[in-house]
């Protein structure tokens, strides 16, 4: 669903740097030619915009929280999309 979802930005001309996941099993591979990094590899806030399109709502609470933690501002650094 991810994918499907982030094709949007791709179509729109959007630069997708990488996918972030936390399955080790995922971690190191790549979706297409974008690599899927560890939440700890993360550029600082600030040098990139994150748009997560997790829909689960503890998990989406989970990631606000890591990313506002790290110092990521919500609008201006990320924004929840789904």
């Amino acid at each position: 669903m991810t994918r499907k979802r982030a094709r949007h930005l791709l179509d729109h001309g959007i630069a997708v740097t990488a996918f972030v996941d936390i399955d080790p099993d995922k971690i190191g591979r790549a979706i297409g030619s974008h690599p899927v990094i560890p939440p700890t590899a993360l550029p600082a806030p600030g040098t990139s915009f994150i748009v997560s399109y997790v829909s689960g709502t503890d998990a989406r609470d989970e990631i606000e929280a890591t990313l506002r933690t790290r110092g990521y501002r919500p609008g201006l650094d990320y924004v929840l999309a789904a």
